[in-house]
């Protein structure tokens, strides 16, 4: 044999011998930098269900020296630039609707005023802390929390005044609290794991798991009573709270690699932003699918935070409805067809409900059908009719007992023949 084919041979089992070595493959993986980010294919897609509550979205970055701040309006489907401000960490979300950042300039924290887009000083920072890939929270009970990338501890406020706890964990800047619940869980450093911490007793449950992260992963959402996760590129995941010993659920859902995210728990969908900020999702947990949305302005290491929608009151309606096109059967009669989906106020469909639906075609005037939820309203018009123009179905009431009609929740789609 040639010198230089068993010199190739040689060069060829060392590697082979390398990527067998127990362990070197579940190495962290650094995140992507800019210039090489690793595309992901996503999917499932599909359109996103009309939204029966109102909020914003907030994006901002959590690199020092990147001051870009916007916002998202998910009614109206667009992106605002703000006032550059500038944060090394994950915004936070009150109770109240307010929204509060870690002011990196400043090192104290601050409040948003959307009416003159300008911060105001409410506390000072925590003694000691860098300001830097970290994540900030505030309670229900108006207490702010604090961790950063690979430290173990946690700053926390009693009265106003920080103290601090120290983790038998390293923190990432994945994390999230809900004031709801009053659940708190802070992602591990070059992990996936996550803890749920009692902001009470301070007690801790640990949640495990095998999918691969980097050092600087953030998408971290608490919401029905799961914790939601991706990171290095994978499937989003959730952990189901109320099982520490379960490992994580798959969702089968790719969006992003090493995006953020935010919860809108009022309509249960978690905003999902790329690395760069420039494209966002809107994944829904009632059909495990996600839309893609607006994508916004660059923004390296991009982190969100979603205000608002506080959600309509308990024993409440709301409605969605589909409108098919017209069809003409073999007899020339023009048929179509509609579906109205009745929801309650956590988003889960309601059965048996009357629903008042006027459909109005183009020669003018309506054609009343009172239904029922999840069953295909329908009208068939002679031959001949005219069917050229904009068809319209308005639901304009839906009673059940024990339930209201959630105010301005009626419901209108359109079609054109």
């Amino acid at each position: 044999m040639h010198k230089n084919a068993r010199w190739s041979v040689l060069i060829g089992l060392l590697l082979v011998s390398l990527v067998a070595v127990p362990g070197l493959a579940q190495r962290p993986l650094p995140e992507t930098t800019q210039g090489n980010v690793v595309p992901t294919t996503p999917g499932p897609l599909a359109p996103l269900r009309p939204l029966a509550n109102g909020g914003l979205l907030y994006k901002t970055s959590l690199d020092i020296g990147d001051a870009g701040f916007s916002v998202y309006d998910p009614v109206a489907g667009s992106w605002t630039t703000l006032t550059p401000f500038e944060t090394g960490c994950q915004m936070a979300a009150g109770s109240d609707g307010t929204l509060l950042a870690y002011d990196y300039s400043n090192g104290d924290i601050r409040a948003y005023d959307p009416a003159t887009d300008s911060w105001s000083h409410v506390i000072g920072g925590p003694p000691g802390a860098s300001g830097q890939y970290c994540n900030l929270e505030v309670t229900v009970a108006g207490e702010f929390l604090y961790t950063q990338v690979n430290s173990s501890t946690l700053w926390y406020t009693v009265g106003g005044a920080w103290s601090t706890l120290t983790l038998p964990f390293t923190t990432n800047a994945m994390g999230d609290y809900e004031p709801a619940t009053d659940q708190y869980v802070i992602g591990e450093y070059a992990t996936t794991n996550a803890h749920l911490v009692d902001v009470h007793s301070w007690s801790i449950t640990d949640y495990y798991s095998s999918v691969g992260n980097g050092e600087y992963a953030r998408f971290g959402v608490v919401m029905s009573n799961r914790y939601y996760f991706e990171a290095g590129g994978s499937n989003i995941h959730w952990f189901d709270l109320g099982s520490p010993s379960s490992p994580p659920v798959d969702s089968g859902v790719n969006l992003t690699w090493y995006g953020s995210g935010a919860a809108d728990r009022a309509n249960h969908i978690v905003y999902a932003a790329s690395l760069d900020g420039t494209q966002l999702w809107a994944y829904d947990e009632a059909t495990n699918t996600a839309a893609p949305l607006a994508g916004g302005s660059y923004g390296w290491h991009s982190s969100l935070a979603f205000v608002g929608g506080g959600g309509p009151p308990p024993n409440t309606l709301t409605c969605g409805v589909i409108l098919a096109q017209p069809m003409i059967d073999p007899f020339g009669r023009i048929h179509l067809r509609w579906k109205v989906e009745v929801l309650d106020q956590n988003m889960a469909n309601v059965p048996q409900v009357a629903v008042d639906a006027s459909l109005w075609w183009p020669t003018g005037g309506p054609v009343s059908r009172t239904r029922t939820s999840h069953v295909d309203g329908y009208a068939r018009f002679p031959w001949g009719s005219a069917i050229s123009g904009t068809w319209t179905i308005d639901v304009t009431n839906m009673t059940l007992a024990g339930y209201t009609f959630a105010d301005g929740a009626s419901c209108t789609a359109s079609g054109t023949w």
